[in-house]
């Protein structure tokens, strides 16, 4: 629509059946008008009956439709969610019109990958299913060449949508993206790459400022109206930088978007605002490159970012769940059978060591190789640690000036610790010794008392294998 007196029905049907003819569709489509007078184009009224009558399945895409009593009194009607988290707080608030209208459905489907899973923070419900289903693309559709090298970072949204805004817990979560734009605004001046949006609903200020700090902005009717001119656009970019909305990326739903799809689709990379989508995607990745890259083993920690260091406070973890899903992940991905997974808990230090021992068993049972139990904080401890899970593998830190105590090789191995980390030990006592040497320049104006302690440059030239560098480059030019 280009004015408001657009007849916006019209339009939809005319866009509609153009793209069905040309997959030889041409006379099996029907749009009816519900919005409006409930015309119907395409198949007459009755043809659409009798077809809601026979159909095996009738989809509510969006839940954008409310259901007429044919769609209902079919017991095949599918709700088929593409933006999560309104409906699930409607139903945890026992909202009736939204229990009501959920009702009238028999199965329900979600693109919220995350939701009734310890990744994600919207209430569950008992009352409906809701199964993680993603965005379907017909991949022939999207074939293209090489990304241009030189090319523009593209998207196509929504600026300002502010009607969905949703309240939990006496904090209101917009639905908006522009909000989110706005968090990355000055983008555009810490890269020379071209960065434009292909906006609808954005106002001639909002434009104005976006190109003030650098982004490209063009309409985005230029190219929703013509599916050649919107499957070009996105094969024409070299990627897409988006965001998502604040509802999604708050709750961590997992959503993810079908523009996007469509990108990756046509083999462009998308950089989009984390929803917790694919994290167990993530570490089967984070796998395959160390095994690669000829690592013999991992471990995975159940802090979340940013990460502290486990001997100090204000360290948050996820969900133990959520961790299991991704030691499950990391073992499902390994090659190579040998590759040790090895499992963190910092548990002992936000909330107590029988959690610490109860993750530590959650860990082993989704297959962790061994447990590493950070910052236990005596003897003790660590001996009744390893008496809780006898025959594991388990891992001490001693580190220097944290929580936990300096126990010897002896006194670990007869506990039952089988690796232990001297993680910054080296480097302290380097950066003493740099120190103390540094302080003794500068008070005696020379380094000479100094050289007993330091390597010389034989013994560094030999630990550096020198000679074997220099006869390496001399080979290359006989």
């Amino acid at each position: 629509m280009t004015s408001e007196h657009d007849d916006s029905s019209a339009l939809a049907a005319d866009f509609i059946g153009r793209v069905m003819a040309r997959h030889g569709l041409g006379d099996r489509w029907a749009f009816q008008a519900l919005h409006s007078d409930a015309r119907c184009y395409g198949l007459s009224a009755g043809a659409l009956g009798r077809l809601y009558r026979d159909a095996a399945l009738i989809i509510n895409l969006h839940g954008g439709t409310l259901p007429l009593p044919e769609h209902a009194a079919s017991g095949r009607l599918v709700y088929l969610e593409t933006d999560p988290v309104q409906p699930q707080l409607e139903v945890f608030q026992n909202l009736p019109e939204t229990i009501d209208f959920l009702d009238q459905h028999c199965a329900y489907f979600t693109f919220a990958e995350n939701y009734g899973t310890a990744a994600c923070t919207l209430p569950p419900t008992d009352l409906y299913e809701f199964r993680p289903t993603r965005q379907p693309v017909v991949l022939d559709w999207w074939e293209n060449g090489a990304a241009p090298r030189d090319g523009r970072f593209t998207t196509i949204a929504n600026w300002r949508q502010p009607w969905r805004d949703v309240s939990h817990d006496g904090r209101v979560y917009g639905w908006t993206k522009d909000d989110e734009f706005r968090r990355v605004i000055d983008l555009p001046a810490a890269t020379s790459v071209c960065l434009e949006l292909a906006l609808a609903n954005c106002g001639p200020d909002d434009e104005a400022s976006l190109v003030d700090h650098g982004w490209r902005v063009r309409p985005a009717r230029e190219l929703s109206g013509d599916i050649d001119a919107y499957r070009g656009y996105i094969r024409g970019s070299r990627g897409e930088f988006t965001v998502a909305k604040e509802q999604n990326v708050a709750f961590r739903t997992g959503w993810f978007s079908d523009r996007s799809a469509t990108y990756l689709a046509a083999g462009r990379p998308v950089i989009m605002q984390d929803t917790g989508f694919g994290e167990a995607l993530n570490v089967e990745r984070t796998v395959h490159l160390f095994e690669a890259a000829g690592a013999s083993g991992l471990h995975l920690e159940d802090q979340e970012l940013p990460k502290r260091c486990g001997h100090l406070a204000g360290k948050r973890l996820v969900e133990a769940d959520a961790m299991a899903s991704k030691i499950r992940a990391a073992c499902a991905a390994r090659r190579d059978p040998d590759f040790v997974i090895l499992a963190r808990t910092d548990a002992r230090g936000t909330h107590g060591f029988d959690e610490a021992v109860r993750r530590a068993k959650l860990y082993l049972a989704a297959g962790a190789d061994g447990i590493f139990p950070e910052a236990l904080e005596s003897a003790e401890e660590f001996a009744a640690f390893a008496q809780a899970m006898p025959g594991v593998c388990l891992l001490a830190n001693m580190t220097e000036f944290g929580r936990s105590p300096y126990l010897d090789f002896a006194a670990l191995t007869a506990m039952g610790y089988r690796i232990v980390l001297y993680p910054v030990t080296a480097l302290r006592a380097a950066l003493r010794a740099a120190e103390t040497t540094l302080a003794e320049i500068l008070n005696k104006g020379h380094q000479r008392d100094a050289l007993p302690k330091m390597l010389s440059r034989a013994e560094l030239y030999d630990l550096l294998d020198y000679a074997g560098h220099e006869e390496r480059d001399r080979s290359y030019f006989r």
